[in-house]
């Protein structure tokens, strides 16, 4: 294969008259077809590759785009290779780029990775602007850790950093002694299951919705004082292709309406597809029907700031990468606990 890194603008030059066959069906495409809806809207996207053999044979929609699901044999059986591109659009970018590698019909093929593209497209922050007078979010941070058992000592120097910079915050645990899970059939299949990382896709909105504060998953380590994020209605941030993670850390006042319309996601959508891949997708595809450009740019969508990637997630989850600014309040180690 010949691996392409080039940033929005080459790839989009280099691609006007060529179809493009994306290798992953999950939350990576839906960000990306967000993304192109306003960038490159005229896209030829003809298909998606998946191992996953479930999803074969479906069709995933987002943003205006839609595009069926093969098999990799049966894609490249399906499709006219000497006029196609692969993007691959999975966070799994080392294992997919070494499974390509061994296509023999592949060899030659120019082949594109949307988390390259974005991070060769992305405007970080390097200061935060206050958006409100007043610090409005209160000093309460919130955490989910069900299932029973212990918390990983990793985890819990991650824990521990909440508590050293921001000393004067209420911590809250919330676990089976004090949160009902079966208010919500999505997060208590998820539980039944043991899916202990999909519980809190659902768990935390409900909670932030009603007590406001602040969230983090437990594998984000604070590395300064949040205060200065207090001065906002609600916020929440990206990861470096622009989609959005609830898991990096969010944060809102009592009764937020986004926190509404993120939860009704869980209370509409079905149970597998749910449990089928990370939230990222459909929260970026909820901000992106309320008016969210996939930019990388600091926006205000349904009163909630939008933050871009360094300022919570600026650990590259494809490549463990650090891109640590003064903008920059935390970092999400992707611990890897909903899969």
């Amino acid at each position: 294969m010949n691996y392409v890194s080039c940033n929005m603008q080459d790839f989009i030059n280099r691609t006007r008259d060529k179809q493009v066959l994306c290798f992953g069906g999950g939350s990576y495409f839906k960000v990306l077809c967000c993304d192109f809806s306003s960038v490159y809207p005229d896209i030829k996207l003809c298909g998606i590759i998946d191992n996953n053999s479930d999803k074969c044979g479906k069709t995933v929609s987002a943003a205006g785009f839609e595009a069926k699901v093969y098999t990799p044999g049966q894609a490249l059986a399906q499709f006219d290779l000497s006029n196609t591109v692969i993007v691959i659009t999975t966070a799994s970018l080392s294992a997919v780029k070494a499974q390509i590698e061994c296509l023999k019909e592949l060899i030659g093929k120019d082949v594109y990775s949307y988390y390259e593209i974005k991070k060769n497209s992305v405007f970080p922050v390097d200061k935060l602007e206050k958006n409100t007078d007043e610090p409005l979010i209160d000093k309460k941070i919130h955490y989910c850790w069900f299932g029973g058992g212990g918390i990983p000592s990793g985890l819990l120097k991650c824990i521990d950093s909440w508590k050293t910079f921001c000393p004067d915050y209420e911590i809250i645990r919330w676990d089976e002694s004090n949160y009902d899970i079966s208010k919500n059939e999505f997060m208590k299949d998820a539980y039944t299951k043991k899916k202990w990382g999909f519980v809190p896709d659902y768990a935390r909105l409900d909670i932030v919705y009603y007590e406001g504060g602040f969230y983090f998953d437990t594998d984000v380590e604070i590395i300064k004082n949040i205060d200065a994020l207090r001065y906002n209605c609600g916020f929440i941030g990206t990861e470096v292709t622009g989609g959005i993670n609830a898991g990096s850390g969010f944060g809102a006042i009592k009764k937020h309406r986004a926190l509404t319309g993120l939860m009704s996601i869980y209370e509409t959508e079905s149970i597998t597809n749910l449990l089928s891949e990370s939230c990222v997708g459909r929260e970026t595809s909820y901000f992106y029907s309320k008016g969210y450009n996939v930019s990388g740019r600091i926006q205000t969508v349904d009163g909630m700031t939008i933050y871009p990637y360094n300022v919570l997630s600026q650990k590259i989850y494809e490549t463990g990468e650090l891109n640590i600014s003064e903008a920059s309040f935390s970092i999400h180690h992707f611990d890897g606990a909903w899969r």
